[in-house]
């Protein structure tokens, strides 16, 4: 098995319509010249997917709400706590009934075929804008998990690509218990099914981490310790946490104002900013991440950065490659 390196691109986001003009062909010059096998997309306004060549998409990143819990399970009176009324429900999600979630994905599943991807990715998390702030969540791993073993069942069914479960630091699939990750993987009734590890978000769920010594350190305790899960593990999001004190400080205040706000975007806004923060989409620039993937033997490897122009892209691509060396 040969291991493929990925970078991560919104279709049709500021990559493909800014920086290429929308023309794939150009998009694909620039991976191969930065010795990119492919991407893995997200497909937030895609247009014709027809436009797309079909060997470009390695893999698709399905859309993910953080708080997507209570409507799904019909908690009307949280869903309100969080969303004020019921037109952002409408604006953030685009439907406000829970069997949107089973045709968004539907949809997306049929594009992955079309495309003909390798892989996608689905986000198995929970959390609310004031959880992101104060880490004090209402809901556990194991209900998260069922929820989302619930809905997955009645979208992905018959052959497709593969299906793998990414990590986040909020309730639901952490990699911090191989127990509750089997557990989860078990009750998913389709078979072409694994994970991908994020790199990023493992770290965050330790706020103390604050250098690579400590980053890789945490990693391979981790990752020892949960040994039964990494012949699942076939794909790796590459990138870093924040090390800076702004990680380990105490936003309990951040929620508490959060709260007493009535414009649910200005809300929305300021957890995104506070999110950037934390969660930053930089290269790994330490060599020592090398043992990680050995250890894991990966299909994929996807840089996700979030880059600041065309240029800081190719730099950062650059410099992940020179550490692994690629």
């Amino acid at each position: 098995m040969t291991m493929k390196i990925l970078a991560n691109v919104a279709i049709k986001g500021n990559i493909v319509n800014d920086w290429f003009h929308n023309d794939y062909g150009k998009l694909t010059d620039f991976l191969v010249e930065h010795n990119i096998d492919g991407i893995e997309g997200i497909l937030y306004n895609p247009g014709n997917i027809n436009e797309i060549p079909i060997n470009l998409v390695k893999g698709l990143h399905l859309i993910y709400w953080p708080m997507w819990l209570d409507l799904w399970t019909n908690n009307q009176s949280r869903l309100l706590d969080e969303f004020i009324n019921y037109e952002n429900v409408k604006n953030y999600y685009g439907f406000t009934k829970k069997n949107g979630f089973i045709n968004k994905y539907h949809q997306e599943f049929e594009m992955a075929k079309k495309l003909s991807c390798e892989y996608m990715v689905y986000h198995v998390s929970q959390i609310s804008i004031e959880e992101t702030y104060n880490l004090n969540f209402l809901n556990d791993d194991l209900l998260v998990l069922d929820e989302t073993a619930k809905l997955v069942n009645q979208v992905f069914k018959g052959d497709g690509p593969m299906l793998l479960f990414e990590n986040l630091w909020s309730p639901g699939l952490t990699f911090l218990d191989s127990k509750k990750a089997i557990y989860f993987l078990d009750q998913i009734n389709y078979e072409n099914k694994g994970f991908i590890l994020d790199i990023s978000h493992l770290l965050l769920t330790n706020r103390s981490i604050s250098s690579y010594d400590e980053a890789i350190k945490y990693l391979l305790y981790v990752l020892n310790n949960n040994k039964k899960i990494l012949p699942y593990i076939k794909g790796i999001h590459l990138n870093k946490s924040s090390f800076a004190p702004y990680i380990r400080e105490n936003h309990n205040k951040k929620a508490e104002i959060s709260i007493t706000k009535k414009d649910f975007m200005e809300k929305l806004i300021d957890v995104y900013e506070h999110i950037s923060k934390i969660d930053t989409h930089v290269p790994f620039i330490d060599e020592r991440i090398n043992q990680i993937i050995d250890l894991i033997n990966p299909e994929w490897v996807v840089y996700e950065f979030l880059p600041k122009d065309i240029s800081n892209w190719g730099t950062m691509l650059d410099d992940q490659n020179k550490i692994l060396k690629y």
